[in-house]
């Protein structure tokens, strides 16, 4: 593919350099006059110029192609830099606000602890009572109906 390209390349630079030359000889003269040393239409310094500078075109354009992509990655980079610092930074100061809310919360449930024990005791000692009285209230039943 690229050896076809260079020789199309090639020949047609040739062929257009020769005619090129031809007619600015041919004016400036005022007379015909062949420029090409071969025999055809054909002007070889033309066909390698031109080749010369589509090699050094297409280097010098890889290589500020390549410069390019080096600014674009190190921008990327210090740009996802950026962003990963400050998703940290947020995510310690998210985490150190709920340790300080969980210790103000445990804190408080602790004070209130005063009070809730003895009524959570009296609550325990109610239930219990009503559950001894609902047991001896079954059981009596039952042996109600056993007799009848």
């Amino acid at each position: 593919m690229w050896i076809s390209r260079y020789v199309c390349l090639f020949i047609v630079y040739c062929c257009m350099g020769w005619i090129y030359e031809t007619i600015y000889c041919t004016v400036k003269g005022g007379k015909w006059e062949n420029r090409g040393f071969l025999y055809g239409p054909a002007c070889p310094i033309y066909g390698v110029a031109v080749f010369i500078m589509d090699t050094t075109l297409t280097v010098t354009a890889l290589l500020h192609f390549d410069r390019m992509v080096i600014r674009v990655e190190e921008s990327f980079n210090k740009n996802m830099e950026n962003i990963v610092d400050n998703a940290v930074q947020r995510t310690v100061s998210i985490k150190q606000d709920i340790q300080s809310k969980q210790a103000y919360m445990s804190e408080r449930l602790e004070s209130m602890g005063v009070y809730v024990n003895p009524a959570m005791r009296r609550v325990r000692i109610l239930r219990y009572k009503d559950e001894a009285r609902k047991f001896a209230g079954n059981h009596m039943l039952e042996i109600m109906k056993k007799r009848r």
